[in-house]
């Protein structure tokens, strides 16, 4: 049994993560000033990513008359944003798939919800922030980024631990806490340090299910709150649930952020819908086994 959130780090080697190349594209990408150029040249230093990129770009979902063989091409049929999503996608993707099955862990569901909250963050950006849609949807896609490393580093016990959160019905971080004394959100802000991601990125995943805890930047507070938001509306999208009552099944304190309506509740998710709707194969390409 592991101690502390270092003795998790110290092991995180055993993790399947991303190449550097990938490790550098995330980095870039959460820079919404970054120049295109100099995104090309780095993507194009690595060959699988490069090829996963056009593969993608290719495929049926974006149903171009003609065959994209360059990344320069993709950009300009594509446009930068949708590359830069594919890119960060495609990035942390690598992590979950490149995990074996495990027993008692469902790491397809796990991705699952993490690309859902990522979509959800990009909806909910369209009405709260619609400059930094790029950082929030790289939120959402990594924070459950720490229970990767705690899947690989304490695997029987963590399967344990998550049976326990299905049958009693308690959500997986406070179970972490009591039976461990830290949680996934420590763990993995601990990693995306350790992996040199920015600092505004680290804070969104730290405090994702405690927005009250972190007491810096406004702005970093408000994607706190967001990504806080984003992942119970998955939760919600994923139980087919769509009034506040459930949103207090999973979060007795969400009252204490927001104020919301079962009508603005079921608004929101419906918004979050469409946005999946309208990007229903793209969703697809970016589930466990699809590539």
């Amino acid at each position: 049994m592991f101690k502390s959130v270092e003795e998790v780090i110290q092991q995180v080697d055993k993790l399947p993560i991303p190449n550097t190349v990938a490790f550098e594209v995330i980095q870039m990408c959460a820079d919404k000033e970054i120049p295109i150029p100099r995104l090309v040249k780095v993507i194009s230093g690595d060959q699988s990513l490069s090829s996963q990129i056009l593969r993608v770009a290719n495929s049926s979902y974006f149903n171009y008359p003609r065959d994209i063989y360059s990344l320069d091409r993709a950009i300009v049929i594509l446009g930068f944003n949708l590359l830069r999503d594919i890119a960060v996608s495609l990035a942390i993707y690598s992590v979950y798939k490149g995990f074996k099955a495990q027993p008692g862990i469902n790491l397809v569901n796990l991705w699952k919800h993490s690309l859902l909250t990522a979509f959800a963050l990009k909806s909910l950006a369209d009405n709260y922030d619609p400059d930094n849609k790029d950082i929030l949807y790289i939120g959402g896609l990594l924070h459950d980024i720490g229970k990767l490393a705690m899947i690989r580093t304490m695997s029987k016990d963590y399967a344990l631990l998550m049976e326990k959160s299905s049958q009693e019905q308690k959500r997986i971080f406070e179970l972490e806490m009591k039976y461990f004394g830290f949680n996934h959100e420590d763990v993995g802000a601990s990693l995306l340090s350790k992996w040199n991601l920015p600092e505004n990125v680290v804070t969104m995943i730290k405090y994702h299910h405690h927005p009250a805890d972190y007491s810096g930047q406004d702005q970093s507070a408000a994607w706190i709150r967001l990504v806080y938001l984003g992942n119970l509306l998955a939760y919600l999208l994923e139980q087919e649930d769509k009034n506040i009552k459930g949103l207090l099944q999973l979060d007795p304190n969400f009252e204490n952020y927001f104020t919301y309506s079962d009508l603005e509740i079921t608004e929101l998710l419906d918004g979050i819908g469409n946005e999946i709707q309208e990007q229903k194969e793209y969703f697809r390409l970016f589930e466990i086994g699809s590539l």
